[in-house]
């Protein structure tokens, strides 16, 4: 079985003194959509990084009581590391998160600030 990895936000820290609600976190990212699925149930598509889960599911999987759950969704929302909207008669979270690396933007911040100033040499040049 190949394994898995999944990406965190950098800003996790926030969570280390709070067990209960790096629990709920680390179990919502590890189950969110790595691409975009039509939900049948439901009858609507999900998003990446999205997921529907009922409370009795996390309360299940992460062995937590409901109220504990409630709260760490609640703290999780209020931390802005996850959204949480209502699409009919499901709860629909998203642990959205750009993964885009310093190193990614550095080279296309660069890659247009070259291409501009090619523009401006080839303008002077005509």
């Amino acid at each position: 079985m190949a394994q898995a990895y999944t990406r965190v936000r950098k800003d996790i820290s926030k969570l280390y003194n709070r067990p209960n609600d790096l629990q709920v976190y680390m179990y919502l990212r590890n189950e969110c959509n790595y691409e975009k699925t039509f939900f049948k149930s439901g009858g609507f598509y999900i998003e990446k990084d999205c997921i529907v889960r009922s409370l009795d599911t996390i309360v299940k999987a992460t062995g937590l009581t409901k109220s504990q759950v409630r709260s760490s969704i609640c703290n999780l929302k209020n931390a802005h590391l996850i959204t949480q909207s209502k699409v009919r008669k499901y709860s629909l979270i998203s642990t959205a998160c750009d993964f885009t690396s310093k190193a990614e933007s550095h080279n296309s911040s660069q890659h247009s600030s070259h291409n501009s100033s090619h523009r401006k040499y080839n303008d002077i040049i005509k």
